[in-house]
């Protein structure tokens, strides 16, 4: 229905355009005017184009003018033409022997086919033109109103990702040892409150990866430890056992842990469980990263480790870790006084020590040939 109304719309300003000019030139020959007259005989002559408007449409959105289709879509257009250009001087020279002492002929066909060629051509070209022009509009509206949905989804889905790593329990105890903090003055409730706006800072800007750079992994492990001993008041030692040559290896993130850790205090009962120390160890062998996690305490919920691990992404990781090296260990160790993680991959650079290795790699193989 809309589409009618355009195309009824645009030859009525065309028929209109045409119409004022031909009574100018009607008025220049001293003719009598007859308004009405003029308006049913210029209906008439467009008619082809009206009718053959919807087929015009089609084509040029059939037969765009792209790279890969450019020849085929010159040669559909060109016989579109050529048919549309045919019926209109076949129907305008009739229209005009019906309204003008001017015989039908073969002759005068030709004359008016060679004649208006120039004008049809714009003509045609701008209703391409026009198609394009809308088509164009309608698609930048759609992704200007699909923008702001998508963001909301990726937002939507950070906020999920990000939900999964931050336990209800960590985040409802993390608020409560800053509330709690401001007994014992300014100075403690601000140091709590930024370490748990960086740590957060590091999970947004972690969301959806698997892997990081282990000096940076460090930082969380370093906030995330430095909160737990506020929030469990307890006199837990924190260990960082990081082999030099580990510093810039890709590993996964410590933080796909939290629900672990978190998992584990809210099942102990502080008169009666401790933890003691909790550590992170990476070692180099033999071009493999040996990473380890380990919580050492008195009365551990070891039982429950392995269910506790089915709710991180560890799992996940593991597995692309194997279809990707072959050559993955995954494991766990629990008992009531310690409770270790270990994984065991081949050792990957960061991207900026792969590029440096092979720029590394390139000055040596140029230094063989000089």
């Amino acid at each position: 229905m809309i589409k009618s109304l355009v195309i009824i719309g645009f030859w009525s300003v065309v028929i209109l355009l045409i119409s004022s000019i031909t009574m100018l030139t009607t008025l220049q020959e001293g003719s009598d005017i007859d308004f009405f007259n003029i308006i049913w005989f210029e209906i008439l002559c467009i008619s082809p184009w009206i009718a053959l408007t919807p087929v015009i449409i089609w084509l040029a959105r059939s037969y765009k003018f792209e790279k890969q289709s450019i020849y085929s879509s010159i040669g559909m257009h060109f016989v579109s033409m050529l048919f549309l250009f045919s019926v209109h001087s076949l129907v305008q020279s009739f229209t005009v022997s019906q309204f003008y002492e001017v015989a039908f002929s073969w002759a005068y066909i030709q004359r008016d086919f060679l004649g208006f060629i120039d004008m049809r051509v714009m003509l045609y070209a701008g209703i391409l033109l026009g198609v394009y022009t809308l088509d164009f509009q309608r698609k930048y509206r759609a992704i200007q109103l699909k923008e702001p949905r998508i963001k909301a989804e990726l937002n939507e889905a950070k906020f999920q990702a990000l939900i999964n790593q931050i336990q209800p329990d960590f985040l409802m105890e993390t608020i409560e040892a800053i509330k709690n903090s401001l007994d014992e003055g300014e100075e403690a409730s601000e140091e709590i409150l930024t370490e748990f706006s960086d740590l957060l800072r590091i999970m947004l800007s972690n969301v959806k990866k698997d892997e990081v750079v282990l000096e940076e992994d460090l930082k969380a492990f370093e906030l995330y430890t430095s909160i737990l001993k506020k929030r469990l008041g307890q006199d837990m030692l924190i260990e960082k056992n990081i082999e030099e040559s580990c510093n810039e290896a890709l590993v996964p993130s410590f933080l796909i842990l939290i629900p672990v850790f978190e998992q584990i205090i809210a099942s102990i009962e502080p008169s009666r469980n401790i933890i003691q120390k909790i550590s992170y160890n990476a070692v180099l062998i033999q071009g493999k990263i040996h990473l380890q996690v380990a919580i050492k305490g008195i009365n551990l919920p070891y039982p429950k480790v392995p269910k506790y691990l089915m709710n991180t992404e560890i799992l996940k990781i593991v597995d692309k870790y194997q279809n990707k090296y072959r050559e993955v260990d995954f494991k766990t160790q629990t008992g009531k006084k310690r409770i270790t993680i270990n994984l065991t991959f081949p050792f990957l650079p960061s991207e900026e020590d792969q590029e440096e290795i092979a720029e590394a790699d390139d000055t040596e193989i140029g230094s063989l040939y000089q």
